[in-house]
C-alpha cells in the first residue's frame, strides 16, 4: 500500500514466516522522501504479532557472531629472561617439550612497527631450553634497548602456540634484561 502523506511516500509491507511450530506475522511501515529543507528523510518501524522463539534467537545470534573457539581467546604473552653466552644472546624458554620458533620479531624500543625487523621461519631452534640468536643471525648493537618477540608452535599440536616476549638492553658489549613496559606486552 502505497500513500502521499506531507510529501512523503508511505508504504506498509505484511510478511508472515512459517516453521514447524512457530508462525511469526511482521509488518513494517517505511517512510521516505524529500523535505522542503532538502534533507532525505527515513523511518523505518517494524511491529511483530508473536515472540521469537528463544531457538530462534540463539541461532541467529551464532549466525552473526559465529561460535566461540581457542582462537578466540587472547593468551597473554609470557615473559623471560635473557643473558649472554659468548657472543650469543639467549631467552630462557620455559617448559620448551617440543617448541620450535615460528616468528621473531626484533626491534629497538620505541620504533615503530614498518621499521621491526621479522624473522618467519627462523633458522635458530630452542636447546637445552634456550633460544639462542647468533651475531650471524642478528647483531645487537651497544647502547640500545631492544624487544624482542618470538611465537613458539608445538610439532605434535599444531594449534597450540606461545607468545614470548623480553625487553633487553645492550651496554658495552654486555646484555641485561630491562622491564618491559606496558604497551610492550600483552597482560591478562
Amino acid at each position: 500500500m502505497r500513500e502521499n502523506v506531507r510529501g512523503y511516500t508511505k508504504m506498509n509491507i505484511s510478511f508472515f514466516i512459517t516453521g514447524n511450530r512457530s508462525k511469526l506475522g511482521c509488518q513494517r511501515s517505511f517512510t521516505f522522501g524529500k523535505r522542503s529543507d532538502a534533507i532525505l528523510s527515513l523511518e523505518l518501524t517494524m511491529t511483530c504479532s508473536t515472540k521469537i522463539p528463544a531457538l530462534l534467537l540463539t541461532v541467529t545470534t551464532f549466525l552473526l557472531v559465529g561460535c566461540p573457539g581457542p582462537g578466540d581467546r587472547l593468551q597473554p604473552d609470557e615473559l623471560t629472561s635473557v643473558r649472554q653466552v659468548k657472543d650469543n644472546v639467549c631467552f630462557l624458554v620455559n617448559e620448551p617439550v617440543d617448541y620450535q620458533p615460528t616468528l621473531i620479531v626484533i626491534s629497538t624500543r620505541l620504533a615503530p612497527p614498518q621499521e621491526w625487523v621479522l624473522y618467519d621461519n627462523p633458522s635458530v631452534i630452542v636447546t637445552q631450553g634456550e633460544l639462542c640468536i647468533p651475531p650471524s643471525f642478528y647483531r645487537f648493537l651497544d647502547d640500545r634497548t631492544y624487544v624482542v618477540r618470538y611465537i613458539l608452535q608445538s610439532k605434535k599440536h599444531s594449534d597450540s602456540r606461545r607468545s614470548i616476549v623480553s625487553a633487553i638492553a645492550m651496554t658495552n658489549g654486555s646484555i641485561q634484561s630491562v622491564p618491559l613496559r606496558e604497551d610492550e606486552a600483552t597482560y591478562y
